[in-house]
């Protein structure tokens, strides 16, 4: 009985880890340049330029959708399909862009929440209340993630999280933004499906992650892309929501 509680206290995150643990030189970096960017961000509209608008653009899309939401979560995260070596390597550099950390550290952390999504466990749990789930976790880079899932981060002392990561959380969960976050949106369908390249399940649901996918399959570039079965959707419709998640990841 002792022996369960240590390993429980162990692995479960402190009430308040922002307030009670020793910030890292990279944490107060981060923390300091998220600060900024958003400081600067009230002067834009009085420096706006189209110019500057369409570069924004150009690089949230090179960034996002083919970093981020084709590369670091379908194809890394989640093995939604394959593609050549240097195109797996092209769009995983593109994320690196992204502000988000290294793929290495991406994967394993969104891993972890697959494992573990909305308990103790999950490094940007709600349970923890609002602000932590929003904001406070991805600044915490050792103290949430090594003791949280510490078996994804074996032999890495120096995790990163990206300043733009609580900007991805909210466009996952809001589904009117489908379009601005390229389908990741559809959060629930993901959670469901987590091993399908196609996030977007119904045909009205906008999901450019997946046009762009289905684009690079049909010219054989993308291979062994995975959707949900009917079958598995009808089954998965019976069940309780999370019972249709895959074990794909433990």
């Amino acid at each position: 009985m002792g022996t369960s509680k240590q390993e429980s206290k162990h692995m479960a995150k402190p009430e308040m880890p922002f307030c009670s643990r020793k910030w890292t030189n990279r944490e107060k970096l981060v923390t300091v340049t998220f600060s900024i960017i958003h400081i600067l961000c009230i002067f834009a509209p009085f420096q706006f330029t189209w110019n500057a608008f369409w570069v924004a653009v150009a690089l949230y899309v090179i960034s996002g959708l083919f970093g981020i939401t084709i590369s670091y979560h379908r194809n890394l995260s989640h093995r939604s399909f394959n593609l050549p070596k240097w195109l797996e390597y092209l769009f995983a550099y593109c994320g690196t862009h992204a502000f988000q950390g290294d793929p290495i550290d991406w994967v394993s952390t969104h891993r972890c929440h697959h494992q573990n999504a909305d308990t103790e466990r999950d490094p940007h749990s709600p349970t923890q209340g609002f602000w932590f789930s929003y904001l406070i976790w991805f600044l915490d880079s050792i103290t949430l993630t090594n003791k949280v899932c510490p078996e994804y981060f074996i032999d890495r002392k120096d995790t990163k999280r990206g300043v733009f990561t609580l900007v991805l959380k909210v466009l996952c969960v809001l589904r009117w933004l489908s379009l601005m976050s390229f389908g990741e949106a559809w959060h629930n369908n993901h959670h469901a499906f987590e091993y399908s390249a196609r996030i977007g399940i119904e045909w009205w649901q906008l999901d450019l992650g997946w046009y762009v996918i289905w684009f690079l399959q049909t010219i054989g570039v993308a291979t062994d892309v995975k959707q949900p079965s009917e079958s598995h959707k009808q089954r998965l419709a019976m069940d309780k929501p999370n019972e249709g998640v895959s074990k794909s990841l433990k």
